[in-house]
Order: structure tokens, then C-alpha cells, then sequence
């Protein structure tokens, strides 16, 4: 495959795939009213799929350290998305990642001493009025607590700011063919089938030799599913 199959894919395929599943998605949830919170946390989710994805092309793991993907989307949020993410972006990842991946919600952390402690919370926005705007990735004290920091992230303005981290992305592609050359050959190994962990192989091998349909010769398209009575039976 020809090297720029990389920069197509991300400006046709990447980019589409961010709007379709990102940015108009939280612009449809600013209509949505919850009293959790519609969207807040389900685009930080997805805006850091991305993140993963791409850090994985952009950024080598380091030695012996395996997939290490966690460093990756590190590096590729200070290195491409706008610079205020930089100094913040190995904490902001951490607790806003693995947080609405693995628990739910973004995570709350602490820093200090036992007798000073510093809570570090957090507020998801969807208000698009100017101050809210503002007001994203800014560390604020709390009025009545300064011992309360959070970081406020609003959705549409993350979103927004993934694209940019896209064409800052793409940028750097355009300007260097060996960086270009060794994304290229990161993201051509990403494609590759694995064999998958655990007993994956043979729950594999089993539905090969017993499958449950059949699709057309497209493969996107159901044309029958075995041992299912016809509805004119």
C-alpha cells in the first residue's frame, strides 16, 4: 500500500468517523435534558477511542514496554492537540480515560500530605455560552473549599478540539516523510489480524466449522440464518 493510504485514511475514514460519532453527536446532546448529564460523559469517552487509536500510529511504544498505548495517547495529546493540553495532558487522560472506560465516571484524585490534602474533581459541560467555553481545561477552586480543585471539560469544546488535534496530526505528516513512512508501517500493523487472547482461537475455529448464517459475498449483507423456520412455515 502506498504510504499516502495513511494520510487518506485519517482525513477521509478518521475524520468522518469523528464527526459521524463524535462531533455532531454531542452537538445532538445539547438539546438533550438529564438530570445525569446526557453526553457528558459518553463523548469524553469516545473523543478518547480516538485518542488511543491515533496515539498508537503516532507514537512508538517505548522499550520493553509492549503496546505501552497509554504513553501513546499521552504523547499524541501534547504533541497534537492545542498546547494548553500539554502540561495537563497525562493527568487529564488518566482520570478521564480510564475513568469513564473503566468506572463509569471520571476519576477523583488527591495529592498532599495527611494534613494537606488537595482534591482533584471534576465537571463535565455542554453550555456553548462563551464563559463556559472559557472556561475548559481550566483548574478552578471550589468557592468554599480552596483544598477543592476541578478541572472543567466541556464536551462540544473537546470535541472540537480532537478534530484540530487531527489536522495538527496530518501536519506533521505532511511535513515529514520518515515520520510519515513510520506511522505508516505502525498503523499497517494495527491492521493486521492477531490471534486473540485466552480461548478466542477456538471459539474461532469452532464457529468456522459450525456457523450460524450465511452473508452475501460482500459480507454485509444477512441472507440466511441456519436452522431459522422460514415466517411462511
Amino acid at each position: 500500500m502506498k504510504q499516502e493510504g495513511l494520510l487518506v485514511h485519517l482525513d477521509r475514514t478518521v475524520r468522518t468517523l469523528m464527526h459521524e460519532d463524535v462531533i455532531d453527536v454531542a452537538k445532538y446532546y445539547l438539546g438533550v435534558k438529564s438530570s445525569v448529564g446526557a453526553g457528558n460523559f459518553a463523548i469524553p469517552r469516545q473523543v478518547f477511542c480516538f485518542v488511543d487509536y491515533l496515539g498508537q500510529i503516532y507514537k512508538a511504544p517505548r522499550p520493553q514496554k509492549n503496546h505501552d498505548c497509554s504513553y501513546r495517547a499521552k504523547c499524541f495529546i501534547k504533541d497534537c492537540f492545542p498546547e494548553h493540553y500539554r502540561d495537563v495532558a497525562s493527568l487529564l487522560y488518566d482520570q478521564w480515560r480510564h475513568g469513564t472506560v473503566h468506572t463509569l465516571l471520571p476519576k477523583v484524585f488527591k495529592a498532599g500530605s495527611e494534613t494537606s490534602k488537595v482534591h482533584f474533581g471534576w465537571l463535565s459541560s455542554k453550555d456553548t455560552s462563551d464563559t463556559a467555553l472559557e472556561s475548559h481545561m481550566v483548574p478552578m477552586h471550589n468557592e468554599e473549599d480552596p483544598d477543592q480543585l476541578t478541572i472543567v471539560v466541556n464536551i462540544v469544546k473537546l470535541a472540537q478540539d480532537l478534530e484540530s488535534a487531527l489536522n495538527a496530526f496530518l501536519d506533521k505528516l505532511e511535513a515529514s516523510k520518515e515520520l510519515t513512512k513510520q506511522c505508516t508501517e505502525r498503523w499497517m500493523e494495527i491492521r493486521e489480524p492477531k490471534i486473540p487472547p485466552g480461548d478466542g482461537a477456538d471459539v474461532i475455529l469452532r464457529f468456522w466449522k459450525e456457523p450460524g448464517g450465511k452473508l452475501d459475498k460482500d459480507g454485509r449483507q444477512v441472507l440466511e440464518i441456519y436452522g431459522k423456520k422460514s415466517e411462511k412455515e
